[in-house]
């Protein structure tokens, strides 16, 4: 029990350096001149990130499905776009609880792509949203895993490519729904020389 007990905390402190880190180097990148990365398919990096998830939230008990109804680029780093879905699905799996519905999508409407992550949960109060927003922030989760840098990840990485974050009740006003709008970008056509 105690060598378990000291597996988890190891773990956990591996994950807040991570977390530390990557917000070392997303200040680092967003003191430098704005980067314009090349279109990637939001949708279908979003789709095989949340597959990638899956047996994670099975384990919580916890049901994390895909939404989506074709490609949707928009400019963003492949890497940091990971990093942003994947603080957004743990998100969720750590705060919405045994037996929640986990929904990722990513859709184009007109000039934007929209990335959302919607849970059935317990939600975050309208007047906490700001503060959960704000590094080391946990809002009312105290006891749960984390340093309260997963949203503040979130919301920096949007800003480098322009994208706004959202806040909101998920349907019938129950849950959170996480919503990331990219400004829409077109598909780069592949010369025949890089096929």
């Amino acid at each position: 029990e105690a060598a378990r007990k000291g597996d988890a905390a190891v773990a956990h402190a591996e994950r807040i350096l991570a977390q530390l880190l990557l917000m070392a180097k997303i200040d680092a990148a967003g003191s430098n001149e704005p980067q314009k990365p090349a279109p990637i398919d939001i949708a279908a990096l979003a789709q095989q990130l949340t597959a990638d998830r899956v047996p994670s939230a099975a384990e919580a008990g916890i049901d994390l499905g895909y939404e989506g109804d074709g490609p949707a680029f928009a400019r963003a780093e492949p890497l940091l776009f990971g990093e942003l879905l994947r603080n957004l699905v743990e998100n969720a799996l750590a705060y919405a609880g045994d037996g929640a519905i986990v929904t990722v999508s990513a859709r184009r409407i007109a000039d934007a792509v929209l990335l959302t992550v919607e849970d059935n949960g317990p939600g975050i109060a309208p007047e906490r949203r700001s503060l959960v927003r704000q590094r080391f922030s946990r809002g009312e989760h105290r006891d749960a895993p984390g340093m309260g840098l997963g949203l503040p990840i979130v919301e920096e990485i949007a800003t480098l490519f322009e994208a706004t974050m959202v806040l909101e009740s998920g349907t019938n006003e129950r849950g959170l729904r996480v919503t990331i709008r990219f400004p829409a970008a077109e598909a780069k056509p592949l010369r025949p020389d890089m096929l």
